[in-house]
């Protein structure tokens, strides 16, 4: 997903500005698959440059920004 909204972005000269951050109340990631692929996962998530907030959720969206249950803000379009 990420490396596509890249692609696209980069079209319009703003394949820098992309970020891909999902969002999950879970603590780690992919709790379901259980602790043995959690190291490759990581690191695919890693090599991606994709951020991640866990133990959270989001609280609201708008076109400008995304509020998370912790008090972050996270941007969500041009400033």
């Amino acid at each position: 997903m990420s490396e596509r909204l890249r692609a696209i972005a980069d079209h319009h000269g703003a394949a820098e500005d992309v970020r891909v951050v999902p969002v999950d109340r879970a603590d780690v990631v992919s709790p379901e698959l259980g602790p043995g692929p959690r190291p490759n996962i990581h690191d695919a998530i890693d090599e991606l440059k994709i951020q991640r907030r866990l133990g959270r959720t989001v609280a609201s969206a708008t076109h400008r920004d995304v509020p998370l249950s912790d008090g972050e803000v996270i941007p969500a379009g041009p400033s």
